[in-house]
């Protein structure tokens, strides 16, 4: 089932002087937090009293180094999978083997899995000596451990997928510690307070199982995007191709331009095929992260789902959970509005700087169609990232997180503003020359218009108690009058009708101005 990699890379990592200092390290660091938590636990009398708080101390205070032990060091095991056989240059031999991908794939996955579980189990014999002593739960202690393994899996996964994309193993270092850190700052808070319980009760079974199955179903997520992309790895076109020795003489060869096939087929509208392939912006996200933030919010929802349930009567932890899924949704809107606003500028402006306008303006193709396309290129590159932003509230109305009148709300109120950046930066892109300082008049545009909202503050701040009263439906927040609700709702509605007039008319104005700009050739007379 694991092929013949994972008894090799068992024997190899075991070899590795790494480890061995990985571990003679982790229990050097088991027995300093031992002495530190008899030191706090004075004053010590020896009665069995002392003794059983001792051991429930040193037990909590092991389980989450264990737990931090573990986000540290997968990325470390894990993420040199794949990435260290391509810097080696091994990985093109693997693929002239018989192997198939499950075998390389499962087999140094297992292997670097078993090597992080032997560790994670070094603190084993301490514990089972402390456990004689009393103030220890067997059962509570067996499902920590129990949730060790599937943590240990999903961020091997990850950290798996990663190592196959990426092309250096520090790139993979990174982006695997940047996943693992957005995935346990939104998980974390409710894992903890899944598994601490309340005083002496214990999770229930159900709501341990229930906590269980995503994970699982995150790791099988991970492991079939890395089965995917290692299947793209083996045409081999990530190899450098190395030319020969100058010392080598060859005979002259006729000098042929090749022409390289485009990684994808050029459809019918070939403007937007330009926008799209072509003319890519330096920094995009990455089409996978939406959908790993749509997971782990799902991930949240279906937590909170179940922690209502078991402890309906525990506000603090549903709204603990409320606030990390509303934190998850603005954290994407946050980061849509800045692409959108950054993407929409470079549109016609870049074309000016690389001096492709006028080759541009020679097409045969109406100047409103070329304008439209440069306005709906940023949507369809960000699509992935819309409907993920998009589609969350919608996630957490359904799994309770959310009030439906608030993921309503959400889903519709960002789309006048979004329309309004798009079509600003179109304008800019237009009126401007450069990139630059399209970005810096549309960035001093937004400033202004934030600052014309102050000057009307009391108008300013009915309306955003009119967005509380809308968006939350609490009872610590105040509610207004009837009239004054009504006031504050016309005055959102004014707000996002100015938003899609402006929108509207930073389009058309944009395309009259690029309709009867002419050709930007200069001619020297003479």
């Amino acid at each position: 089932m694991f092929g013949p990699h994972f008894y090799y890379d068992l024997i190899r990592l075991a070899r590795n002087r790494r480890n061995v200092y990985l571990r003679c390290g982790y229990l050097a660091a088991l027995m300093i937090a031992w002495w530190i938590v008899y030191e706090k636990s004075q004053p010590f009398a020896g009665h069995i009293n002392d003794y059983a708080r001792l051991a429930t101390n040193f037990t909590q205070s092991l389980l989450i180094f264990q737990y931090v032990m573990i986000a540290l060091l997968a990325p470390i095991y894990l993420a040199s999978t794949i990435v260290e056989e391509r810097e080696s240059g091994t990985l093109e031999l693997i693929f002239q083997t018989h192997l198939t991908d499950r075998e390389i794939l499962l087999g140094k996955f297992a292997a670097r899995v078993v090597h992080l579980m032997f560790l994670a189990l070094l603190s084993l014999p301490m514990l089972a000596i402390i456990t004689l002593w009393g103030g220890v739960n067997m059962e509570l202690l067996a499902m920590h451990f129990g949730f060790s393994l599937l943590m240990i899996l999903f961020l091997g996964s990850m950290c798996l997928w990663v190592s196959v994309t990426a092309r250096r193993y520090t790139e993979a270092m990174i982006l695997a510690y940047v996943i693992e850190f957005g995935m346990l700052y939104y998980t974390g808070p409710i894992v903890v307070a899944v598994l601490e319980g309340h005083g002496p009760a214990q999770p229930e079974l159900w709501l341990q199982a229930l906590m269980a199955l995503p994970f699982l179903a995150g790791t099988l997520f991970f492991y079939w995007l890395a089965t995917r992309q290692f299947r793209k790895l083996r045409d081999l076109n990530w190899i450098k191709r190395v030319n020969p020795p100058a010392s080598v003489k060859r005979a002259p060869k006729p000098r042929v331009k090749r022409v390289e096939a485009t990684t994808t087929p050029i459809p019918d509208n070939a403007l937007l095929w330009k926008e799209m392939e072509h003319d890519r912006p330096t920094f995009e996200v990455h089409p996978v992260l939406p959908w790993i933030g749509l997971g782990t919010i799902t991930l949240v929802a279906i937590m909170a789902a179940g922690f209502r349930l078991g402890r309906p009567h525990d506000q603090t932890g549903q709204e603990a959970m409320t606030a990390l899924c509303a934190l998850g949704y603005f954290s994407m809107m946050g980061a849509l509005f800045i692409i959108m606003a950054t993407q929409s500028t470079p549109g016609v402006a870049r074309e000016r700087e690389q001096n492709t306008l006028d080759f541009l303006l020679l097409l045969p193709v109406e100047r409103a169609e070329i304008l439209f396309i440069k306005w709906l290129a940023p949507w369809m590159r960000n699509r992935v990232l819309i409907v993920v932003t998009l589609a969350t509230p919608l996630v957490c109305s359904l799994f309770g997180v959310f009030p439906v009148r608030t993921g309503l709300a959400l889903v519709l109120l960002p789309w006048p503003l979004l329309l309004f950046v798009s079509s600003l930066g179109l304008l800019l892109s237009v009126i401007c020359r450069r990139v630059a300082v399209a970005n810096l008049i549309g960035l001093a545009i937004l400033v202004v218009i934030f600052a014309l909202h102050l000057l009307f503050w009391s108008q300013f701040t009915l309306m955003f108690q009119g967005y509380l009263n809308l968006l939350i439906q609490h009872e610590d927040v105040d509610r207004l009058a009837p009239a004054l609700r009504t006031e504050a709702m016309w005055l959102i509605f004014f707000q996002q009708a100015w938003f899609l007039v402006l929108a509207l008319a930073c389009l058309l104005t944009a395309i009259r101005l690029f309709s009867i700009r002419s050709s930007e050739v200069r001619t020297i007379a003479g």
